[in-house]
């Protein structure tokens, strides 16, 4: 029997194989615990989670590949469906503004997506979108952004209220997204950000977005910070969006009423400049020649003050010393009227103190850049806009900016360009009410004089305009002040200027001594071939054209010569 159960046990365990694990502790003791393993379990079991993760692995190489062509046809699809329901929110939203407002957050949600694929096209769409029903959508004035919830209102009015808040808080959250995508173009730091084609496009299009905005509605909320994030661009590295920018800014001087936002302008270019030092494009300042600015009275502003306040004392003084009431009555109705038209030029005051200090700001920066700067092209729009702004500038700055401009002339890096609008600027200032000073420009003719011959059909031509604005402010508008002898040397080098000069130029030339021979009786002497006047002989290697005996010689026939050679 015993011999039986050996071989009981000794074929049991060829048959099985177990494994021990850990005991189990009881009240009656420790019960040993035994697994059984099987002959087939020679491979490492798999659980069945592991089973479905294995399945999951292995689906894809199941599946077919997607070729190029399916993958466009899928992309395109996309597209298109976002197409439809980005047009059909918009219009639903310019359809029944009222009813479908909560579309806009629908829109503005669309751009948080950071996808790669379709991000630009979709983006780019909402928007374009966007920026057309705001234009449309916005009023042209401020919406109220702190309201008192405390106050009981109307059901209309907390309708309104509401309609209002939305379009606000959508405005201001696409406002942000903009300034977010714009700002990969702007270089941080000195260095330059690395982005990839697709974040470059859509800061782009952000910006150009953001300058339709301002243009549209540049009284509405958020167009100083629309401003403070787009005016920086004047300075890009890219010329078209310098442009962009350029010509946004030429539209708003142009149709600002209120010169509000022409002031934040202006003031953010003037900042611009001193942070950078005037290490700029040339778009920066020369979107400050399409100010217009007509009239500038400094002192207006104190006056109508004085004013104001003399109406408010005789009204009090009546009401204290008038005795017969119907007297009173009718003399405090009369200053009430008067008061009541003072109050109604207010819009006009305020306008006029905005413009006057826009003229502030620009004068300061042409001074300190005419100063400070020796780039030619900066320094020659800075001489452009002083010319063009002399009638607004105070007598007392005139003879300061006169001996800043003579001495850019004393310049070896000046050029011949900036060298004759510096001369032009000069005149303009003289023309204006420079005539009040006891100045002789003596100095500015003998340099225009000396320098007119230098301008011929080469590649000096392009000056030509310059050199011509020059003489119609020196000569045709200060015909008067100018001696006879000067004019007569100034008519000579006129002559022989139109024959080295192209067609246009030489008419340009002659139409100026047609102007001044008619205006001067005393210059007919010039058409005269026996007659002369004076000592001595014509010198025109001279540079005075007070000593060059230019009435010793006549003019008729070097007009001829220019006049065959503009119709031959």
């Amino acid at each position: 029997m015993l011999e039986e159960e050996y071989e009981n046990l000794y074929q049991q365990e060829e048959t099985t194989l177990t494994k021990h694990l850990l005991p189990i502790k009881t009240k009656t003791g420790i019960v040993p615990v035994v697994e059984e393993i099987s002959n087939e379990a020679d491979e490492p079991q798999i659980s069945e989670d592991e089973v479905e993760e294995n399945e999951v692995e292995e689906e894809p190489k199941v599946t077919t590949t997607i070729t190029a062509a399916e993958l466009l046809v899928r992309q395109s699809k996309t597209v298109g469906d976002k197409k439809i329901q980005i047009g059909s929110l918009s219009a639903s939203i310019l359809e029944d503004p009222n009813e479908k407002i909560d579309n806009l957050r629908i829109l503005v949600k669309m751009l948080e997506r950071d996808e790669v694929n379709d991000s630009l096209i979709i983006k780019k769409m909402v928007i374009m979108s966007l920026v057309e029903v705001f234009k449309d959508l916005l009023p042209s004035y401020r919406f109220k952004e702190d309201l008192d919830k405390s106050v009981k209102l109307k059901k209309e009015t907390l309708k309104l209220n509401k309609f209002e808040s939305t379009i606000l808080q959508s405005y201001k959250k696409f406002l942000r997204f903009l300034a977010i995508f714009s700002s990969v173009l702007i270089k941080q730091q000195g260095r330059t950000a690395t982005s990839n084609n697709v974040k470059l496009r859509l800061g782009e299009i952000s910006v150009n977005a953001l300058s339709e905005l301002l243009q549209a509605h540049p009284y509405f909320n958020y167009s100083e910070n629309i401003a403070q994030v787009v005016i920086p661009f004047l300075n890009h590295s890219n010329s078209a969006i310098r442009e962009k920018v350029k010509l946004m800014c030429k539209t708003i001087f142009s149709d600002d009423l209120k010169s509000e936002i022409t002031l934040k302008i202006v003031r953010l270019i003037n900042h611009y400049l001193k942070k950078f030092d005037f290490v700029i494009h040339t778009e920066m300042l020369d979107v400050l020649l399409f100010l217009k600015i007509k009239e500038v009275n400094m002192d207006n502003e104190r006056i109508q003050k004085l004013k104001q306040k003399k109406l408010q004392s005789h009204k009090g003084n009546i009401l204290k010393l008038s005795k017969n009431e119907k007297k009173r009555a009718a003399r405090v109705k009369e200053v009430e009227k008067a008061l009541m038209e003072a109050k109604a030029e207010e819009s006009r005051q305020g306008k006029q103190k905005n413009v006057t200090e826009i003229t502030k700001f620009i004068f300061g920066i042409f001074f300190k850049v005419l100063k400070n700067s020796t780039n030619t092209k900066i320094v020659g729009i800075c001489l452009q806009g002083v010319a063009q702004f002399a009638h607004c500038l105070s007598i007392e700055f005139y003879m300061d900016l006169i001996a800043i401009l003579g001495n850019l002339l004393q310049e070896d890096w000046m050029a011949y360009t900036e060298k004759q609008k510096c001369i032009q600027t000069i005149f303009a200032i003289l023309c204006q009410q420079g005539e009040v000073f006891n100045f002789d420009p003596a100095g500015f003719y003998s340099n225009i004089y000396e320098e007119l011959l230098t301008v011929h059909c080469g590649h000096t031509y392009k000056d030509f305009s310059v050199v011509l604005d020059t003489l119609i402010y020196a000569l045709v508008k200060r015909q008067k002040k100018i001696s006879q002898k000067r004019m007569a040397s100034f008519l000579k080098r006129l002559a022989t200027l139109s024959l080295q000069v192209s067609h246009d130029g030489a008419l340009s030339c002659l139409a100026i001594c047609k102007s001044l021979l008619q205006s001067n009786t005393a210059m007919d002497i010039l058409l005269d071939l026996e007659s002369s006047w004076g000592d001595g002989s014509y010198q025109p290697e001279l540079n005075d054209p007070e000593y060059c005996n230019a009435s010793n010689s006549a003019l008729i026939f070097k007009t001829y010569c220019a006049r065959d050679f503009c119709f031959n």
